[in-house]
């Protein structure tokens, strides 16, 4: 799959995670990276006692409802980042995601940590985007270089 591709995959998830959500909805927030470039000193396994399942692309209809599962409040799972490589393939679950702050950015006030690590964290070497699903309102959004690119 090509990187543009990839990255309209990546946006097409998370529209689709944003229609589906429900009640019990705690929330999604993912990353898509190049292989070698993203250094891991910007997160670290929440959950390290589960394992990634393998096969899970972007553009696949399945992966819609296996994040909706992962993004449950009852999943223990549900906590972090989903990574998924330039490939489109899921390769973390639940990461604790700790970009550093950016100078000059101007927080969106009605949304929290979730919004602002997507936001600084697009700007990381390697990175291509990072996304969320909001839980309050189902809104998502989308950030290269830090710079909202779905509303």
């Amino acid at each position: 799959m090509s990187e543009k591709r990839t990255k309209q995959c990546f946006l097409e998830v998370l529209r689709g995670v944003a229609s589906g959500a429900g009640d019990s909805f705690s929330g999604l927030g993912m990353l898509l990276y190049k292989t070698g470039l993203f250094s891991k000193k910007h997160y670290t396994d929440l959950r390290p006692s589960f394992s990634c399942p393998g096969g899970v692309f972007l553009g696949d209809k399945k992966t819609i409802g296996f994040l909706l599962d992962i993004a449950n409040k009852s999943n223990p799972l549900h906590d972090g980042f989903i990574f998924f490589n330039e490939c489109g393939e899921m390769k973390k679950i639940s990461q604790y995601f700790s970009p550093s702050p950016v100078d000059g950015i101007i927080p969106n006030e009605c949304y929290g940590t979730r919004y602002r690590a997507a936001q600084y964290g697009s700007f990381l070497q390697g990175v291509i985007l990072t996304g969320i699903v909001c839980s309050e309102d189902k809104k998502y959004f989308a950030f290269r270089k830090g710079r909202c690119i779905v509303l």
